[in-house]
């Protein structure tokens, strides 16, 4: 055995032939000395080891905590998740971590993983999955590591220095194009007798989320003043339970930022389909007699239950494939709200924040300022400063049908 100054650990022989490299790295809540060992088969690699250690203690980049393995911690976390983040980011969390983490890391213990380690476990599983699914992989050991920091469970965060991954050219990106004002008209002209129908063109009417409205109850809606009171988003949500199994439940919560409680104005238009919706309501509550669940939700079920938009969904895809309809989701006709509205008019854009319950314009320009072609409103709104006197030109005929007709009226070119 070879031993060093106090502090400095030492590096034993093993009977297995093996060295081991030992150094402390503090006391417990007893006050007995924790040590972290490695070994190395030569002697020379355990000296080596023995530094490398001694200078990530130095780094304070060893925990003298309890050894925990980053599958423990990370059900501990995402089994008993927090308000700080909400049930259905967990789920996604814990369904990525379950599937592509555990299998290679669940069982290293949390405090010497590596960003070398994460940064190759990321590069595997986007040699088969898309950057969304990697980027998504990465948030969640993010969160867990970041809890495990705060817990002191890890020196740092090591997913902070791994590199997110881009999507390639081939790759689709997930949100559809917005429909046009066209494309709008006639899915509102083959789709008014459906059962969908008055749930839609609330969200087309006012671009809310489809968990807005869903969550909207009678008590919401002023027909005096015209108003609508947006005040929590509602969803069906697969919970974990303690056990790591899921259960599926209607979740109805606060929006997320104050921006998102508002009041939006409702036109006549509007207020007459939820008028005719409501009388529709009144006879399904008649039909289901006894069997109707009373929770005053504007959009029910055939008794008054809450709806889970996977159903009204399959729906409004069925009504696009019957008719021709570019296939768009629930929340593209909130981006077809504001899209058509911007491009009409750009200067629309705090109007449309407030509406939209963001929490600034910067996240409304963000999001919508390409598919809304923003920038071609101000060109425009320029021409017509600098050249205001501009006349067409005499024809908008292309140069090669042009140019010879004008060759022709020249002297040379006519015939004597």
């Amino acid at each position: 055995m070879t031993r060093s100054p106090k502090g400095l650990g030492s590096v034993t022989k093993l009977p297995s032939g093996k060295y081991m490299a030992k150094i402390p790295i503090g006391k417990d809540s007893k006050g007995k000395t924790r040590y972290r060992t490695k070994t190395a088969n030569t002697k020379a690699h355990a000296e080596d080891m023995r530094r490398k250690m001694i200078k990530a203690k130095e780094d304070r980049q060893l925990i003298a905590g309890p050894q925990v393995t980053f599958r423990k911690y990370a059900e501990q976390v995402l089994l008993s998740p927090t308000d700080q983040v909400g049930l259905k980011t967990v789920s996604g969390y814990f369904c990525n971590v379950k599937n592509y983490a555990f299998p290679v890391i669940g069982g290293r213990p949390i405090r010497d993983i590596t960003t070398e380690e994460i940064q190759q476990l990321l590069d595997n599983v986007r040699r088969t999955k898309s950057a969304s699914t990697v980027n998504n992989l990465r948030a969640a050991l993010s969160h867990i590591f970041t809890r495990a920091h705060k817990a002191n469970m890890v020196a740092f965060n090591p997913v902070r220095l791994t590199s997110k991954a881009k999507r390639a050219s081939y790759e689709k990106p997930r949100k559809a194009k917005p429909w046009t004002l066209e494309e709008l008209t006639r899915y509102m002209e083959v789709a008014r007798d459906s059962k969908v129908f008055s749930l839609t063109m609330m969200m087309i009417s006012t671009g809310m989320r489809v968990g807005e409205a869903l969550a909207l109850t009678w008590d919401d809606v002023d027909f005096d003043t015209m108003e609508i009171d947006i005040n929590k988003t509602a969803s069906y949500e697969s919970v974990i339970q303690s056990d790591a199994t899921t259960v599926r439940r209607h979740l109805v919560r606060d929006p997320k930022t104050a921006a998102g409680y508002r009041k939006l104005e409702i036109t006549e238009p509007m207020l007459d389909i939820l008028r005719l919706h409501q009388q529709e309501q009144a006879i399904s509550r008649m039909a289901a007699d006894e069997k109707w669940v009373d929770g005053n939700w504007v959009f029910t079920s055939n008794v008054g239950s809450t709806v889970d938009v996977a159903n009204p969904r399959k729906t409004f895809y069925k009504i696009q494939e019957l008719h021709g309809i570019r296939r768009i989701g629930f929340h593209d006709l909130r981006h077809s709200f504001t899209t058509i509205l911007l491009e009409e008019d750009p200067t629309r854009i705090a109007m449309l924040s407030k509406a939209l319950g963001h929490s600034s314009m910067a996240i409304t320009l963000d999001v919508y300022g390409n598919t809304a072609k923003i920038e071609s409103g101000a060109t425009k709104a320029m021409s017509k400063l600098i050249f205001p006197n501009h006349q067409p030109a005499v024809t908008k005929e292309p140069p090669h049908k042009v140019i010879p007709v004008v060759l022709a009226q020249m002297p040379w070119g006519r015939r004597q």
